[in-house]
């Protein structure tokens, strides 16, 4: 059992509810290569669901559209996210960044993770987001399951960019 790199984290606290999550996706894995949907209960992770969306991976290529917002992401752009696809998202560089992510995520079939920054009240704050595969038949990833948390101010990490983030900071799956 692997947890979540820490090697760009200053502590393992820093990263307690993504490693909690993976944690409990992994078990939700059992003998398959990957949960579904209905593996999940949404109150067995409560305490990350302000944090949590789940993407639908549609068509071919795939696109993403967002199922379920998280409340957090929602409220800091002050508008309903539920139904639009990701290149409607109203910052493009951020969809550009979990855009490559998500497309990682589909390729591996491993859950990825990466650094990101949001400015709120003028003060740029980072946090770090893992993305986690799932599939209604076991194999096939058809959604994604993603949570962020806020790092600690005390953080000295650059942001990734659809540019930088190579998928180094990648989840390890079970």
């Amino acid at each position: 059992m692997t947890d979540l790199p820490t090697s760009r984290f200053q502590s393992s606290q820093q990263i307690g509810t993504l490693d909690t999550l993976n944690q409990y996706w992994r078990t939700k894995c059992g003998d398959h290569a990957l949960p579904s949907r209905s593996d999940l209960d949404p109150a067995e992770f409560r305490y990350a669901l302000g944090n949590v969306s789940l993407i639908d991976v549609v068509g071919d290529p795939p696109r993403f559209r967002i199922r379920v917002a998280a409340s957090n992401v929602e409220a800091r752009f002050d508008r309903a996210l539920t139904g639009i696809y990701l290149e409607d998202l109203p910052e493009p560089e951020s969809a550009r960044l979990w855009d490559k992510v998500y497309r990682t995520v589909l390729a591996t079939g491993q859950p990825q993770s990466f650094v990101g920054e949001v400015v709120e009240d003028e003060v740029a704050r980072l946090y770090r987001a893992t993305i986690w595969p799932l599939a209604s038949n076991h194999r096939d990833v058809d959604m994604l399951l993603c949570c962020r948390e806020p790092l600690d101010e005390a953080t000295r990490l650059a942001p990734d960019t659809p540019e930088t983030w190579t998928g180094a900071g990648a989840a390890s799956g079970h």
